[in-house]
């Protein structure tokens, strides 16, 4: 069975705790992204933010003409990959990526099985993991990256 290891995506974006959300989101669309580790200056992981605590955010300040997007199709044009683009976040100082992320970093280990994976998302309700190695995290694995593996999975019950 695959481990996390071989599904994982190594080359992780990391967020500055202190970063602005509107220079967060111009970053998350220009990676193609929907999530990033956040971390201290000195390298400290201490949360995750998502397009859905971005969502969050537009929704507690659509009072205010900060972050703008038409609601009904957000989520819907979020996850389609050539539309996140259409993500528009007026910057505001004073809000930070450490003000709308998420403070719990769930993680796997870099050599649990692709299935624990599932597992571990099902449970929490989340959609990446952070990979951990003996140097610490060493990558991310989502809910896409899991995905991928059904059509081997697929073929391997087929053969049986």
């Amino acid at each position: 069975m695959r481990t996390v290891a071989a599904i994982m995506q190594p080359n992780l974006l990391t967020l500055p705790a202190r970063m602005g959300v509107g220079e967060a989101a111009r970053l998350l669309q220009q990676n193609r992204i929907h999530g990033a580790l956040v971390v201290l200056p000195d390298g400290e992981p201490v949360g995750v933010l998502s397009v859905a605590d971005l969502a969050a955010t537009l929704r507690s300040w659509q009072r205010e003409p900060r972050v703008v997007h038409p609601p009904s199709r957000f989520y819907h044009d979020l996850w389609q990959d050539d539309d996140l683009a259409d993500l528009e976040v007026v910057e505001t100082p004073s809000l930070t990526v450490q003000d709308v992320m998420n403070p719990v970093v769930f993680s796997i280990d870099a050599a649990a099985t692709w299935t624990e994976a599932v597992r571990q998302m099902q449970e929490a309700a989340i959609h990446r993991l952070m990979v951990t190695g003996p140097e610490g995290v060493v990558g991310m694995v989502t809910s896409f990256d899991l995905m991928a593996q059904l059509p081997g999975l697929y073929r391997t019950l087929a053969v049986v």
